[in-house]
């Protein structure tokens, strides 16, 4: 019998018998989401609750939220936006909070945009699974349903035979996996932007920028948040990252 079959019968079984307990179903994959919209949370909601072999343990919009579900639920996989708005915007400390502290949790990062070098970075620090928000919810599902039972597996049989988890999926995106300038040639940089960031890494402020290339505070600011948008950082410190990951000079 293969292993999905297997966990086919395990469902059908165990669901008919077993009401869903404090600590999140053994029975199903323990699914939550962390996104700042309300609107997303809420659509990825009713799809998950419609599936047969998948437990919505809940959402939320910050990482406390999230962390409070994950203390008390046994959790599979946490669907994550990986750009947040508001105070908790640094995608990569979110990760890592993730790893430090549920570090057997499965995180799917399902995102507006991310840019090459981006992607191939959070993949680098451990990220199961990439997938754009253009993607088919089918798609998506799809996805959840391949990494939460690795994670089932491994629950109910230990290393015993485990399955391996899915390779880290690019295609929604129509990307490949970036290494080192090839992901910041594809982030379509103008010259005066690269310019910009190769100050920046040197340790320069805004205005010293600006007095250096004679432009205004204002357009050299613009032109370093147009450079973090095609980059997909929100900081300096992201910055700094990508520099040591893809040798920016």
């Amino acid at each position: 019998m293969s292993e999905t079959h297997e966990f086919d019968k395990t469902i059908s079984t165990r669901t008919q018998t077993t009401s869903t307990a404090v600590g999140g179903d053994p029975a199903r994959i323990n699914i939550c989401q962390l996104d700042s919209h309300s609107a997303v949370r809420f659509g990825l909601e009713c799809k998950i609750r419609s599936q047969y072999d998948m437990h919505w343990i809940g959402s939320g919009s910050d990482f406390r939220e999230v962390a409070a579900l994950l203390r008390e639920f046994t959790c599979d996989v946490v669907i994550v936006e990986y750009q947040l708005e508001g105070l908790e915007n640094d995608g990569w400390n979110l990760i890592k909070q993730f790893q430090r502290n549920f570090p057997d949790t499965r995180l799917l990062v399902y995102t507006g945009y991310m840019s090459q070098a981006t992607q191939a970075l959070i993949t680098r620090a451990g990220v199961s699974c990439v997938l754009s928000k253009r993607c088919s919810m089918d798609k998506l599902i799809s996805v959840i349903r391949e990494l939460g039972f690795a994670s089932w597996h491994s629950r109910f049989h230990g290393d015993r035979k485990r399955p391996k988890p899915p390779e880290i999926q690019f295609d929604s995106m129509n990307i490949a996996p970036a290494s080192n300038n090839e992901a910041l040639d594809g982030a379509g940089l103008s010259t005066r932007e690269m310019e910009v960031l190769r100050c920046l890494l040197q340790g320069m402020s805004v205005s010293e920028i600006s007095h250096k290339f004679v432009r205004s505070i204002k357009t050299i600011s613009s032109q370093k948040q147009a450079a973090f948008r095609k980059l997909s950082v929100s900081s300096n410190q992201d910055l700094f990252r990508l520099q040591k990951s893809f040798h920016i000079r």
